[in-house]
């Protein structure tokens, strides 16, 4: 069994080095990012399939609960994966390709963030998204 925990624990260390080492660069930019929608009173749209959709949703709730303190301003996020009824609704009526770009067309303004949480479909979200809304490569992030 100890093994097993020092594995597992092994493991995680060695993700975490990875991620310092590859991705430093990109989640400065990212966080660079949702400090200047923070600052400017933009919203940030959050979304994924499956298992990413809760991660989403939980990233979604830490920015709007536990980024509130004092003397900082409210961050503004939204789940495009909790609202299961018009997920589904999206889908069932047009395609399920659509359902993140359908709520955005209701939702969407200049310089927003958009985040997705899931690497399947992203592209054609990403395509999607970029047209109708004029969205900057650098304001969706995957």
């Amino acid at each position: 069994m100890t093994n097993l925990i020092e594995d597992y624990i092994n493991s995680n260390i060695t993700c975490l080095e990875l991620i310092k080492s590859e991705y430093k660069e990109k989640i400065d930019e990212i966080f660079k990012l949702l400090l200047d929608a923070q600052e400017n009173d933009k919203r940030i749209y959050l979304f994924g399939n499956g298992g990413s959709s809760s991660t989403a949703s939980h990233f979604s709730s830490d920015l709007s609960k536990t980024t509130l303190t004092q003397n900082h301003k409210k961050i503004k996020a939204f789940c495009l994966s909790d609202n299961v009824p018009v997920v589904l609704a999206w889908s069932n009526d047009l395609s399920f390709d659509d359902i993140f770009v359908k709520q955005l067309e209701n939702h969407l303004e200049e310089n927003d963030v958009v985040v997705g949480t899931y690497l399947k479909h992203l592209n054609t979200q990403k395509k999607k998204m970029q047209k109708p809304f004029h969205l900057q490569e650098k304001m969706v992030v995957s």
